[in-house]
């Protein structure tokens, strides 16, 4: 059982339908937490390695995360991270990215570097999405305060070249790529810290704060448990979003994992953090077409484990893109990893 203390309101953001995500030794003396450091990126293959975002709405998170109290930001995935943290600012005191796949932590570790590195918006689109390697070493030898962290990753080779080939050199980043404003659907509208000065200003201070941290791991592994704990009371901050995404699903942590990560991570929530689960529906306008849905529920809202089951068992039964028999192993958003 959930503790009773949680008792408050379920916050369904149906309106928000979108169409259509060797560990190491301290690396930094003057942090006691650290990321993990990533020696040798997988390539990116078909079927792994998801890294492209397709959240084309996810800028309505915005009104649901008005009154997020403050804390950390835990979420899976690349972009649906950054641009989570920089919408939910000033709430958001740190971002934490957790993933199972190596790419995923490859694209974040190199992309939280870029941000520190970065002097201004569009120093960041240049070094992101036209710089060479050498380029990338001129930038570090004038920069002062790049941590050693991410120095170290800046001047990996291997990583940069991955970054070259599956981020810059990419026709899939195309949308996320371009102004919102020059995209005929509007994709990423008011969620695309790449061109909106208020969001870079949020996810930039992060990163130059070196309050990102990236871990290559399960969610309801015991030792992401762990790295959060540390962190936690490191910071002296409690979680104030825990992001799901699409893990609640089976195939990933599925109901009972999600129920007993929330169950094992009370200690660091409170009973306003809040739950995110995304979701597919089918399009609300184009047939044959499915649209993303966020459901955002405060941990005060659920008076039993009970509940939880039922709110991801309605939002499972919603799916439109699997057969039922086919949705435990399949409800990923139209891709595979």
């Amino acid at each position: 059982m959930l503790r009773p203390v949680f008792t408050m309101s379920l916050i369904f953001l149906s309106q928000h339908v979108i169409a259509g995500q060797v560990r190491c030794d301290l690396l930094m003396k003057d942090q006691t937490i650290h990321s993990d450091r990533v020696l040798e990126p997988l390539s990116f293959v078909s079927g792994r390695g998801f890294i492209v975002p397709n959240e084309k709405e996810i800028g309505s998170l915005r009104q649901a995360f008005s009154k997020t109290p403050e804390g950390l930001y835990v979420t899976v995935g690349t972009e649906r991270g950054f641009t989570s943290a920089a919408i939910s600012s000033p709430q958001t005191k740190a971002l934490v990215l957790v993933d199972r796949d190596l790419n995923v932590v490859t694209f974040n570790l190199m992309n939280k570097a870029l941000l520190s590195l970065a002097k201004s918006r569009e120093d960041y689109l240049r070094l992101r999405l036209t710089a060479t390697f050498d380029e990338i070493q001129l930038a570090l030898n004038q920069a002062s305060a790049v941590s050693i962290e991410n120095t170290n990753n800046l001047k990996n080779k291997k990583m940069w070249m991955w970054w070259q080939t599956h981020v810059q050199q990419s026709l899939a980043w195309s949308e996320f790529h371009r102004d919102p404003e020059l995209n005929s659907t509007g994709a990423f509208k008011n969620g695309n810290y790449l061109f909106d000065e208020g969001l870079f200003a949020a996810i930039s201070q992060l990163a130059k704060q070196n309050q990102i941290y990236v871990f290559h791991s399960d969610l309801g592994a015991d030792y992401f448990k762990n790295r959060l704990t540390q962190l936690s009371n490191e910071l002296k901050v409690k979680v104030s979003v825990l992001d799901l995404s699409n893990g609640w699903q089976e195939g990933y942590l599925g109901h009972q994992g999600t129920v007993d990560l929330v169950t094992r991570l009370q200690s660091y929530l409170m009973p306003s953090t809040n739950l995110v689960l995304s979701s597919l529906r089918a399009h609300p306008t184009i047939q044959g077409l499915t649209a993303f849905q966020y459901s955002v529920l405060s941990l005060s809202s659920l008076r039993s484990v009970s509940e939880l089951y039922s709110i991801m068992a309605n939002l499972a039964r919603q799916e439109p893109s699997q057969k039922p028999q086919a949705r435990s192993n399949r409800q990923r958003f139209g891709f595979d990893d």
